[in-house]
């Protein structure tokens, strides 16, 4: 018998985390095998192409899909975006669910359901998949590393040149 030497895939998400509850979520989604599908970066500026305008679009939309859902702060890059979400807490109404409806949705969406509706959202718009495989995320846990990931988002398109997804890195 063949024994295949198969890597195990790492879970992304925490154990037994509840990913619904009152967080903020630094979020990154990389482009399939990091090709600079999103736009391009001149003169420290981000030039988005047309697919990465179908991305600022799709991204800006959530909170508007999602009531409990606030995007506070993000950066498309040439090949991958970062943002941060802050899922607060409270009635939750679905985005089936009209907003003059009485019906609350009794199940508030998780993070990887919001990902995986914007992905979705994006590549049905693109009329193709620009996504590579899951997300990254990280929990921030105190205004000190909210503050720190916001800087690192504002500052993201000007530090492009020793940006770890630059192909083109020096």
């Amino acid at each position: 018998m063949i024994k295949l030497n198969m890597r195990t895939r790492k879970p992304n998400r925490l154990k037994d985390f509840d990913y619904t509850k009152n967080h903020s979520y630094f979020v990154t989604i990389c482009a399939k095998d990091k090709h600079e599908l999103f736009g391009g970066i001149s003169l420290g500026i981000m030039h988005l192409s047309p697919l990465g305008h179908i991305v600022e679009d799709a991204l800006t939309s959530i909170p508007h899909i999602y009531s409990d859902v606030i995007l506070h702060n993000h950066v498309i890059m040439p090949n991958h975006i970062h943002f941060i979400l802050r899922m607060c807490r409270g009635d939750y109404q679905s985005p089936e669910t009209s907003s003059t409806s009485t019906t609350q949705a009794t199940t508030q969406p998780t993070l990887s359901q919001i990902v995986r509706l914007f992905k979705r959202t994006v590549s049905v718009d693109a009329e193709f998949s620009p996504w590579q495989k899951s997300f990254h995320d990280h929990i921030i846990r105190d205004e000190s590393g909210f503050t720190k990931i916001s800087d690192y988002i504002n500052n993201n398109v000007s530090t492009w040149d020793n940006d770890c997804f630059n192909p083109k890195r020096a």
